[in-house]
C-alpha cells in the first residue's frame, strides 16, 4: 500500500528536500490527521506548492498533543469547555453595556430604563409629585429652603 522506501522518497519528498507527509511508516502504519497548509487573507488555504508548509518538529509536536487532548477530553468535556467560553464572553459583554450604560446616564439625568415600561421619565414623575403638593395647597416658608432651590408660589 506504501510501496518501497525509495518509491516512499521519490514521490513525498517536496523540492525543498522536505517529506511532505513524514518518512517511511517502517514501524507501522500513520494517518495524516492534519493537512499544513499556509492560507489567504481571507482564511482559505492556498493550493498547491504556493501554500505547502513543510513539515517541522513543532507542527509535528503540536498537532501530536491536540490529538492526545483529543483522547483525554470526551466530547461532552469539549462541548461544556465550549459552553463556559461563550458564557464567559457573554457575561463579559453585558458587563460592559451596563458600564457604557451607567456613563451615559448623566448625559439624560432622569431617564431610566423600567421593567416591563420601556424608558421611565424621573423628572416627570418629580414635576408629577409637585403638582400634587400644589394641589393640595401644602407650602413651606421660602427661607427653609437651602440656596439653589424654589417653591412655585400659585
Amino acid at each position: 500500500m506504501y510501496g518501497t522506501p525509495e518509491l516512499w522518497d521519490r514521490e513525498n519528498v517536496t523540492p525543498d528536500g522536505f517529506y511532505a507527509v513524514g518518512p517511511f511508516p517502517s514501524h507501522g502504519e500513520y494517518e495524516s490527521c492534519e493537512v499544513f497548509q499556509a492560507k489567504d487573507e481571507n482564511g482559505r488555504a492556498i493550493k498547491g506548492w504556493a501554500g505547502f508548509v513543510p513539515l517541522e518538529p513543532g507542527l509535528v509536536e503540536l498537532t501530536a498533543r491536540a490529538v492526545w487532548m483529543g483522547r483525554i477530553n470526551t466530547y461532552s468535556d469539549i462541548r461544556i469547555a465550549l459552553r463556559d467560553e461563550e458564557l464567559r464572553k457573554e457575561r463579559e459583554k453585558d458587563k460592559r453595556f451596563d458600564e457604557q450604560w451607567a456613563e451615559r446616564q448623566t448625559v439624560r439625568e432622569g431617564l431610566t430604563l423600567g421593567y416591563g415600561k420601556g424608558f421611565v421619565n424621573k423628572a416627570a414623575e418629580i414635576e408629577d409629585y409637585a403638582r400634587r403638593i400644589e394641589r393640595a395647597r401644602v407650602f413651606i416658608d421660602a427661607r427653609k429652603f437651602r440656596p439653589g432651590f424654589r417653591q412655585k408660589l400659585a
